[in-house]
């Protein structure tokens, strides 16, 4: 993996957990960040006593962040850059300028992650289960719901059975027909979100497989999940009501559309084709 990457993937990672960490956790957070010199020499042991956390809670954090180990923490907080660290945060002294390459930096940074978090394993699993389905509801509540929808269209139009709806009543209902040979996509950010906690009970009582999109870090959605496609989001720095979560659902989403349609293109394009001819009849 190359340094940028590396600086990238830590970055990224403890943005993502930062709100679900515990009072303690986000001590120990604060004090990396603050302290990346010193905390490339110092033990779990050393952490937990200069910031008085128990060292248990230390290697805790560590899991949080997708590393198997505190000493894998280390390694890779020894290949970052103080600097580059400081140079991707975003003031209210920055100007405009400034300000978008700063964002557009922090979405290239999140894109890579989301792909360095999905195994190809994992989209062949997921694009041969949405292929083999005889029905599929996708379903996101708030922001994922443009996701969904979109998502929704593009299956659609390559003849699939698709369906999405932004009453979430309609959604259970159609999610309560659904049977073994049909599929249910989740949507989710959190990953604890209420209605889509709900509906992947209601799909696993009737033994439909669910495929979620939804942050890496574990959540109540990974445990009802037949298939994971994992998300990294974080708040842009000064939370200027930015948000990465739908920029790195977008890029799974696109993945599995693009990738489907080189398992048989002349099949899809005949099918997409005939769609556009369809909708110019409507043209004036």
């Amino acid at each position: 993996m190359n340094y940028k990457l590396v600086i990238a993937m830590f970055q990224v990672k403890l943005k993502s957990v930062y709100n679900d960490l515990t009072k303690s956790e986000k001590k120990i957070a604060n004090f990396i960040m603050k302290n990346f010199e010193k905390t490339k020499t110092m033990t779990s042991y050393d952490i937990s006593k200069k910031v008085n956390v128990g060292q248990a809670t230390v290697i805790r954090f560590s899991k949080k962040l997708g590393y198997s180990s505190f000493n894998e923490l280390i390694n890779s907080i020894n290949k970052l850059d103080q600097e580059d660290i400081l140079e991707k945060n975003i003031s209210l002294g920055d100007d405009i300028a400034t300000t978008n390459t700063k964002i557009a930096n922090q979405y290239i940074d999140v894109i890579k992650l989301t792909l360095e978090l999905n195994p190809v394993y994992v989209f062949e699993e997921v694009i041969e289960a949405i292929i083999a389905a005889e029905r599929i509801v996708v379903l996101g509540i708030g922001n994922s719901a443009i996701v969904s929808t979109d998502f929704v269209n593009k299956l659609a139009r390559v003849g699939m059975n698709a369906f999405t709806n932004l009453d979430t009543h309609l959604q259970f209902s159609m999610i309560s027909n659904l049977g073994k040979n049909d599929l249910l996509i989740l949507i989710s950010d959190s990953g604890e979100t209420r209605e889509i906690i709900e509906a992947a009970k209601l799909a696993k009582q009737n033994k439909t497989r669910i495929i979620s999109i939804t942050k890496f870090t574990k959540n109540k959605l990974h445990a009802y999940s037949d298939f994971i496609l994992k998300t990294a989001s974080f708040d842009i720095n000064l939370r200027l009501d930015a948000t990465t979560s739908r920029i790195t659902q977008f890029t799974i989403i696109d993945m599995i559309f693009i990738n489907i349609l080189k398992t048989d293109f002349s099949k899809y394009k005949e099918i997409i084709t005939n769609s556009d001819n369809a909708v110019k009849l409507l043209k004036y």
